[in-house]
């Protein structure tokens, strides 16, 4: 995957016609005037990559990322209900799991989740492992 520099100009494979395809429709997705940025999708900051394979993989996981969004969004939307992004990833940021011994056996216990975070997970059909649970 060579970057080809021109007087003023450098190409990616990212220029090619399948890319821009790819764009297009991430536009119809988002309803965003052509041609919108990765990083105003999923505001993401600037990275440099240094060789073709760290370059694929960071293209990859922000496609991925923005598939589960759309997904997600669409689960969401068939459930009629009312969510915020900004509030769902507050919630799964909190999630946690801690792991206490109790009379010689080893239980998890995990967290609560609040509201928004909770309907995206139900909405998604993503089930929660019991909130305490003995660990094998």
């Amino acid at each position: 995957m060579a970057i080809e520099k021109g007087p003023g100009k450098i190409r990616s494979p990212a220029d090619s016609e399948d890319a821009r395809g790819e764009k297009r429709s991430l536009c119809k997705v988002y309803r965003t005037p052509f041609p919108p940025t990765m990083k105003t999708i999923l505001q993401t900051l600037p990275i440099c990559h240094q060789r073709d394979e760290t370059v694929r993989s960071h293209v990859f996981c922000s496609c991925l990322a923005l598939l589960l969004r759309r997904e997600l969004e669409q689960c969401l939307d068939e459930k009629d209900e009312s969510w915020e992004r900004s509030e769902i990833l507050r919630g799964l940021d909190n999630l946690q799991e801690v792991e206490a011994l109790f009379q010689g056996k080893r239980f998890v216990l995990r967290s609560q989740v609040p509201g928004q975070a909770h309907k995206a997970l139900r909405a998604s059909g993503v089930a929660l492992p019991p909130t305490l649970r003995e660990k094998a």
